[in-house]
C-alpha cells in the first residue's frame, strides 16, 4: 500500500510542540496470486509515477492553507512545495513568497525564477535574514520539502531547514507555524 502524508507542526506559548497535523491520502495497490519482481527499468518507471502522484496529492491536500494575501517563506527548491504553490496559485489565491536564495547551490534562486514564472510575486532574501524577515516581511508561515525520509519518519532537509524552524518557534508569539511537507512510500 503506497501512502503520502505531509506534517504541520504549531507551537504554543510555552515554546513546547502544541499540535502535529497529519493530512494522509491513501491508495490501496491492488494484489495478484503471483507475480515476480519488475525488471529495474520499471521499478524505475513505477517510482517516477508514484513520487508525481504524491506530490499532486500534496499540493491538492497543502493548497487550502494558503489563504489570500497571505505572505509564505520557503528554504531552498522542493518540488512538491513548488507544486503546491502553483496548485493555490491557479486556485486564483492571491498570495507572495519570500524564498531564501539557498547557499551554496542557490537552490532558492532557482525556486524563485520558478515561482515568477508562475506569476506569483516573490522576494528572495538571504540565508540569514529568515528572522528578521518573518517579522519585516510579515510572513505568516514557512514551508519547505524534504530530501529524503528516515526509517523513523523523521525528514532530512536542506542545511539551515532548521535554523528556519527555530526561528519560527521564536516568533511563536505571532503565532508563526512552520510546515514540513514530504512523501513517504511504504511497502
Amino acid at each position: 500500500m503506497g501512502w503520502f502524508c505531509f506534517c504541520l507542526l504549531e507551537f504554543g506559548e510555552s515554546g513546547r510542540k502544541r499540535k502535529t497535523h497529519k493530512l494522509i491520502a491513501k491508495k490501496k495497490k491492488t494484489r495478484t496470486s503471483f507475480s515476480l519482481p519488475l525488471p529495474l527499468p520499471q521499478r524505475g518507471n513505477h517510482f517516477a509515477a508514484t513520487s508525481t502522484r504524491a506530490r499532486a496529492t500534496i499540493a491538492d491536500l497543502g493548497a487550502r492553507f494558503v489563504r489570500p494575501g497571505s505572505t509564505l517563506l520557503t528554504h531552498g527548491h522542493s518540488r512538491v512545495v513548488l507544486a503546491l504553490l502553483r496548485r493555490a496559485a491557479s486556485k486564483g489565491q492571491q498570495f507572495s513568497v519570500v524564498v531564501t536564495e539557498g547557499r551554496p547551490d542557490e537552490a532558492g534562486l532557482k525556486m524563485a525564477k520558478a515561482l515568477a514564472e508562475s506569476g506569483i510575486p516573490v522576494t528572495v532574501i538571504i540565508d540569514s535574514a529568515v528572522a528578521w524577515s518573518l517579522e519585516a516581511l510579515s510572513v505568516d508561515f514557512a514551508l519547505v520539502g524534504a530530501e529524503a525520509v528516515v526509517e523513523s519518519g523523521g525528514a532530512v532537509s536542506k542545511l539551515g531547514t532548521y535554523g528556519v524552524a527555530v526561528a519560527a518557534k521564536v516568533k511563536k508569539k505571532e503565532r508563526k507555524k512552520f510546515f514540513l511537507f514530504r512523501k513517504r512510500e511504504k511497502k
